[in-house]
């Protein structure tokens, strides 16, 4: 067998365990880096797709991936975050993350990542292309996350109250910083729109993000980090397509009834449209669709003025965590206070 089938077999045989491969650089196989290196030329990349070898072809090409990777680990990414989507008590809030090398930054800029809500929807759908784009030609790359109206509610009313919406957003821009770094990428800096008090926000990021990342965390940070810009339009664009979808009388199932087109709304409890359709889909005993955020005040007013099954999940400051120094009531004292009756006994037949 030759050195170049050989060296093939190698880089064959540990291919699908690439990560094993990625942290220990190569050395524990007997690899080197430089190697791989010398195979990563557009020279010799170029002819995977004429090699008339299968095994050459499927070298050049583990080879050119390996040192992709190699060189993403030495370039410096710079990662921003932002939200879309906090307020609305329809549908998900969406977060979104963009990274991009150091030296691409600006670039972002001169592509037109901007504030997202300072843009219509035509021209943030093609700015998303654009960043799909820039993927191939400049290593950006971007991820959006959708946290669904059911998974706040549950989070925000579980007793005792040991999320809020600040702590979910936190924890979730925490998770996509890790989620970068995970891919392979050398992470440097990252910009964060701000939700609540800045400084308690990168406190908490720092806490959970290597400790070599610089966090800077501000108000309006779409207006000043082109990287921002590009992680809140991606975030708009995915919102304005899952609110989109609530028009379709296929997405909640038969009982619910559908929605003329456009009849949401912006989702925001004080838009009339979007009350009107929170009227049209409310049911009596069920409440709303799983779209629709109970833990907001608008679902909970709007439910008790049509006569529905009342939903109280008590008081905020009473099932506050035991970490935050209080106790949640107990139960029976939580049901007499409220004055619910009794459940009669009704013999049937």
């Amino acid at each position: 067998m030759d050195n170049i089938s050989g060296f093939g077999l190698i880089i064959d045989t540990y291919y699908n365990n690439f990560q094993d491969l990625f942290d220990c650089r190569f050395i524990r196989y007997g690899c080197s880096a430089s190697v791989l290196m010398l195979f990563s030329g557009s020279s010799h990349i170029s002819k995977a797709n004429t090699a008339p070898n299968t095994l050459t072809k499927r070298l050049y090409k583990c080879v050119a991936d390996f040192a992709r990777c190699i060189r993403m680990a030495d370039t410096p990414y710079i990662v921003g975050i932002d939200e879309a989507g906090r307020g609305p008590v329809l549908g998900p809030m969406v977060y979104g993350v963009c990274w991009v090398p150091e030296e691409h930054h600006q670039y972002l800029d001169k592509c037109g990542m901007q504030d997202s809500k300072v843009l219509d929807h035509e021209k943030r759908s093609a700015l998303v292309k654009k960043l799909d784009t820039l993927a191939e030609t400049h290593n950006v790359g971007y991820k959006v996350t959708h946290l669904e109206a059911d998974y706040l509610s549950a989070k925000m009313l579980s007793m005792p109250r040991v999320a809020n919406l600040n702590s979910i957003s936190h924890e979730t821009a925490a998770a996509l910083i890790n989620h970068v770094v995970s891919l392979g990428h050398h992470v440097t800096r990252a910009y964060v729109d701000t939700v609540g008090d800045p400084d308690k926000y990168a406190a908490f990021l720092r806490d959970r993000i290597p400790s070599h990342i610089q966090v800077t965390v501000e108000a309006k940070a779409d207006g000043t980090y082109p990287v921002v810009a590009a992680a809140s339009i991606a975030a708009k664009t995915s919102r304005d397509s899952a609110v989109e979808a609530l028009v379709d009388p296929s997405f909640f199932g038969p009982g619910w009834g559908g929605a003329p087109a456009g009849s949401t709304g912006s989702g925001y409890p004080g838009d009339p449209k979007t009350k009107a359709w929170l009227r049209k889909h409310h049911h009596p005993v069920f409440g709303f669709p799983k779209c629709v955020r109970f833990s907001w005040k608008t679902a909970a007013r709007l439910n008790e003025d049509e006569g529905g099954v009342l939903f109280d999940f008590g008081d905020e400051e009473e099932f506050q965590s035991p970490r935050m120094g209080l106790v949640g009531i107990n139960r029976p004292m939580y049901f007499k206070r409220r004055h619910f009756k009794r459940v009669r006994k009704v013999r049937l037949g």
